[in-house]
């Protein structure tokens, strides 16, 4: 049973803002994986929303409204996050994860990238 709303897609899509440098990089793939964690986390703290008391709904409520998963309305996310891209991070994309950073402070984010020079020599 799908618990998102379009509302809380929408406020996914600007916590994990980018940078608009030259043209549009919201479907970069970084964000979009990005942008997809979150919004497991935004269903599960729905799912929590429905069985909590009125209390606890509202704290809930309140955390998917601010969007901060670091406890301090309720809402803690803990965990560790592992991407890898087969080049390197544009600066849109960084951003991105610093916003996600900063709204998920106990995920550690360990990333990677290929060095498109070393393989592009490979490739020769």
């Amino acid at each position: 049973e799908q618990r998102l709303m379009l509302q809380d897609v929408r406020r996914a899509m600007q916590w994990l803002r980018g940078l608009f440098a030259q043209h549009d990089r919201v479907g970069h793939c970084e964000r979009q994986a990005l942008l997809e964690v979150t919004l497991e986390v935004v269903e599960a703290a729905r799912s929590f929303q429905e069985h909590a008391s009125s209390e606890g709904a509202a704290r809930i409520e309140q955390c998917l409204s601010d969007g901060f998963f670091d406890g301090s309305c309720g809402v803690l996310v803990r965990g560790h996050l592992q991407m890898f891209v087969c080049h390197f991070y544009c600066i849109s994309c960084l951003a991105a994860i610093s916003n996600f950073a900063r709204r998920f402070p106990q995920v550690v984010i360990h990333t990677d990238y290929d060095d498109c020079w070393q393989t592009r020599l490979l490739d020769v």
